[in-house]
């Protein structure tokens, strides 16, 4: 604890920086990487507000600009995030002053006898849905919080859960790996990964998250203290087997947690593996707020009853049923339980959270195999992973689906939203003379939706006549109709075409099962754009939407149209910027690759170089960042000017080349591009050799 000169010292200091505006009225204790202050404001108004004072000089922060970093803070705006006012520096230390919010912190609740008594496990639910708010907004921002526990959220007046200090938060882009021996944040609530010295990341705040919701419900300490860890070090000990002994502890006590949904959610945001926890904080809170809708069916396998008197009760119950009312209630149990699964993926579809869709309609499927809702909610799950990643091997497994479903269950073969989804995929693999012959046999009785996208097929066939004739099939001025006409007039009057997409824009609905057409119009206003060769208005174009409407902010095919136009702007540190924020959400090959080529022309190798050894862990099947990391270490060689820098350059390449060329005849992944690197490789060993032999 600092001693009363040290305290002392800081508060001079604070009067000094802020020209005596605010008084230091109380200490309140320390966190994070620094002290915390109450001051009030010696303006008329005279608020009470936190001061947070945070050591530039600690280990953690060393070649961080905090100043910066805390500053990013004043941005963030959210009900349950604890504002920041405003931050100002010195040589030593970084001032931040923050909203006070008066109440107690969980950890104050948590142990005080009289309050734990009363807080049961839907109270604390409803507390941790509120910072699951809170942190899936600023980890959409591109900023970890990284000292997630229970004594760093507070509960106001009104009984709302607050995130606060926010001393050691960093954007992603910023942070580096810790030096051995030195781990930020709580250790309790670390993870294995930091403490053996591993990069924070979003996963961290998950594991942080799990063992703070877990300390709350059992009003334990998930795992090591810090002065545990710091023992274990000193005395040269793996932490490993002694973490897994506290883990398994906490493990085990999940048992005694009533709810079974919650139990759950906690035991996958602690997963050792980070690979194998919750991807984000989107999946939480939707977890949270519909956590009967999305469990697995227990309850209903557990009526396989195998006890030989249990028999006899089963059977007496069904012999009730058969008689009349009983049987009628059973189906109502079951249609009742299939309808809470189908609105489960519709929900999760509807929030963008594809994988927990997807997830949501396979329970439906297992639940009842011959119903088609289960199905088509599937389809639109896939659907909407497929688009908002523009991938194309999801819309091959799309098509692969519907049609060993099919097989299975042959009604899905005359099911015209099947078929939709089923056209959609061939048309976005470019498969336009499927997509065009699976509507036709629908002939009159396809709606809206299936026309547009007939019509979009027959556009990309160059046969506008049928297209326009889908058009005049369809409902006037509709969302759909619009986006068609728009697509139709794409290249004879591209202006006429951009009219048309904002007019699909200004529309109040415009939802559709193959994706937002909001956002598909807003994508062919910025290809157009793009076509011109007008990078900057297509980039005002995105960001104009993202101010006016968070959709097309959270939507990460608007983000990577964005992240191509820096890129191809040649504005490689925006393209930087623009991958990180993507890459905070979700892995994403576009990203990783765009973020790579923009490191390479900034000329930052090293990073790049860090970058790749990330979409590696990312995607270990992928040989693009195998060739990549060569094709690096050819750039650095190529680029040394002296014979002592060839012999280190030219030593890593070569060194590079051969591994990566044995992996990829290993994978049976080796390209053409890097076949052009053979050159290189032996003309960079015969010039070691010249070098080395004095020639």
């Amino acid at each position: 604890m600092a001693n009363d000169k040290t305290v002392n010292n800081l508060i001079n200091r604070t009067e000094s920086i802020f020209r005596h505006r605010y008084a230091v009225l109380d200490r309140l204790g320390k966190g994070g990487m620094g002290m915390v202050f109450l001051v009030q404001g010696r303006d008329l108004g005279q608020k009470k507000y936190a001061l947070k004072i945070v050591d530039k000089a600690s280990p953690e922060n060393k070649g961080v600009d905090v100043y910066s970093e805390i500053r990013m803070l004043r941005d963030l705006h959210h009900p349950n995030i604890v504002g920041v006012i405003e931050a100002l520096e010195d040589e030593r230390y970084v001032y931040i002053i923050q909203d006070y919010v008066e109440g107690r912190t969980l950890a104050e609740l948590r142990d005080d006898p009289a309050a734990s008594a009363v807080i049961d496990e839907e109270t604390v639910r409803l507390w941790m849905l509120d910072i699951a708010d809170a942190l899936a907004y600023i980890h959409s921002q591109g900023i970890i919080h990284r000292d997630l526990k229970p004594g760093n959220i507070m509960i106001n007046s009104e009984g709302s859960a607050i995130l606060i200090d926010f001393g050691i938060a960093r954007r992603v882009s910023t942070i580096r790996k810790m030096r051995s021996g030195f781990t930020v944040g709580s250790a309790p609530y670390s993870p294995l990964e930091r403490l053996q010295g591993q990069t924070d990341n979003e996963q961290t705040d998950i594991y942080a998250y799990g063992t703070t919701f877990y300390s709350l419900l059992r009003r334990n300490v998930p795992s090591l203290s810090g002065r545990e860890i710091n023992t274990l070090r000193t005395n040269n000990q793996s932490i490993e087997p002694y973490y897994m002994n506290a883990y398994r502890t906490m493990i085990g006590d999940l048992a005694y947690i009533q709810d079974d949904g919650l139990r759950e959610i906690i035991r996958e945001c602690v997963e050792i593996d980070p690979r194998l926890r919750i991807r984000d904080f989107n999946s939480i809170r939707y977890r949270l707020r519909s956590i009967d809708e999305v469990k697995v069916e227990h309850d209903f396998r557990k009526k396989e009853v195998s006890k030989g008197r249990s028999v006899w009760i089963v059977l007496l119950i069904i012999g009730i049923l058969l008689s009349g009312f009983g049987i009628v209630q059973a189906i109502r149990d079951h249609g009742h339980r299939y309808d809470k699964l189908i609105a489960a993926a519709d929900e999760a579809c509807d929030t963008g959270d594809y994988a927990l869709g997807e997830k949501a309609a396979d329970e439906a499927i297992a639940f009842d195999p011959n119903g088609e809702a289960g199905y088509i909610r599937k389809y639109k799950a896939i659907t909407g992973s497929a688009y908002e990643q523009s991938d194309v091997d999801e819309y091959a497994r799309l098509i692969r689906e519907i049609k060993s479903d099919a097989e299975e269950l042959p009604s899905l073969k005359e099911d015209m939203y099947a078929a939709t989804y089923l056209a959609n995929a061939y048309y976005e693999t470019e498969d336009y003379d499927a997509a065009i012959s699976t509507l036709e046999n629908f002939g009159e009785r396809l709606e809206d939706e299936q026309l547009m996208l007939l019509g979009q097929a027959y556009y990309q066939r160059k046969e506008n006549d049928s297209a326009m004739e889908c058009l005049e099939r369809m409902s006037k001025d509709t969302s759909g109709s619009l986006y068609l006409e728009g697509l139709i007039n794409e290249g004879s009057a591209p202006d006429k075409a951009i009219a048309c997409y904002r007019a699909v824009m200004k529309k109040e609905e415009s939802d559709s099962g193959l994706g937002d057409l909001k956002r598909r119009a807003l994508s062919q206003i910025v290809q157009i754009h793009m076509n011109r060769g007008d990078f900057g208005m297509a980039i005002k174009e995105i960001n104009d939407a993202m101010a006016s409407n968070t959709a097309y902010a959270e939507s990460t095919k608007i983000n990577l149209m964005l992240l191509d136009c820096y890129y191809r702007s040649e504005n490689y540190s925006g393209a930087v910027q623009q991958a990180d924020k993507l890459l905070v959400k979700a892995n994403n090959r576009g990203a990783f690759g765009i973020k790579v080529s923009s490191q390479e022309n900034l000329k930052q190798y090293s990073d790049a170089l860090y970058t790749i050894g990330e979409w590696e862990e990312a995607y270990p099947d992928d040989p693009t960042p195998h060739v990549q990391r060569a094709m690096i270490y050819n750039r650095i060689a190529s680029a040394a000017k002296s014979d002592s820098q060839r012999v280190a350059t030219y030593t890593d390449f070569i060194d590079a080349y051969e591994e990566e060329l044995a992996w990829l005849k290993k994978h049976n992944a080796v390209t053409d591009e890097f076949l052009t690197l053979e050159q290189s490789y032996y003309d960079a060993k015969n010039i070691l050799e010249q070098i080395r032999s004095g020639r």
